[in-house]
């Protein structure tokens, strides 16, 4: 559910999709608007970035991913279930492999056939593996354990 409910001077509310703290302690209050809506909602954006602004937390507006960003999530989304997982001895084995980021089709070739990739896809899913989602996913695409090589 959304975080909180905010009144501002006027007596208007708006209720924020979400807050993040992030690991510098930062606290980041977001909307996600589609870009077509965002100028109609502007002047409520204005106030609680005002308000956020006043008690030390940032605020940003989410509009429209990239194509390829989209269309990424989409496809590591469909592998969300538990049925996808490989077994925790696999999972380890792969995750012990991964001191430094190894292309896809090899990573997948650690695992039993035909659910190597599936359980990759399963592990970015649960956030135990990173790659860049703003490239079109291939064998190719390097995965790790570390976002800061996969820029996800």
């Amino acid at each position: 559910g959304q975080p909180m409910t905010m009144t501002f001077g006027d007596g208007s509310e708006h209720t924020p999709d979400f807050i993040a703290l992030l690991s510098d302690h930062r606290q980041i209050v977001y909307d996600v608007k589609p870009s077509r809506l965002v100028p109609k909602a502007q002047a409520q954006f204005d106030k609680t970035a005002a308000l956020c602004r006043t008690v030390g937390w940032g605020f940003e507006v989410l509009s429209d991913l990239p194509r390829q960003l989209h269309i990424n999530l989409d496809w590591i989304a469909s592998f969300r279930q538990p049925r996808f997982a490989a077994t925790p001895d696999a999972t380890q084995i792969l995750l012990d492999a991964l001191h430094t980021p190894m292309a896809l089709g090899e990573a997948a070739a650690l695992l039993p056939p035909l659910t190597g990739k599936p359980a990759i896809y399963h592990l970015v899913w649960m956030g135990q593996l990173h790659l860049n989602l703003t490239s079109l996913i291939s064998n190719s695409t390097l995965i790790s354990k570390e976002t800061a090589h996969a820029h996800s």
